[in-house]
């Protein structure tokens, strides 16, 4: 499914299945229904560390690819920027009127 060193282009979720990770050739993990993967080569551009393989039949993964991706990464930093604000705010608030304390 990945080969190590290749182009990191997409992220992968587990919905079924069972799928091993090897790095140089040597197992070192294992990934099952809800585990996620391939996010570090879209983060920052990286070739894949490690290989992925099936291990059963069926598997069934959901992808998204690098653009979609940052785009979600980026939508989720802002609302969590967001509601940090709106708590700052908050607290701002009441200093000013003596019931934060």
């Amino acid at each position: 499914m990945i080969a190590q060193g290749s182009v990191g282009d997409s992220f992968f979720c587990v919905q079924e299945g069972h799928f091993r990770y090897t790095l140089d050739g040597t197992e070192v993990g294992e990934y099952v229904h809800g585990d996620c993967f391939g996010e570090l080569g879209l983060l920052h551009n990286t070739a894949r560390d490690v290989s992925v393989m099936a291990v059963e039949d069926p598997c069934v993964v959901w992808t998204i690819g690098r653009a979609d991706f940052r785009k979600t990464l980026a939508n989720f930093q802002r609302k969590r920027k967001e509601k940090v604000v709106k708590r700052l705010m908050k607290v701002k608030s009441r200093e000013g009127t003596g019931k934060g304390q």
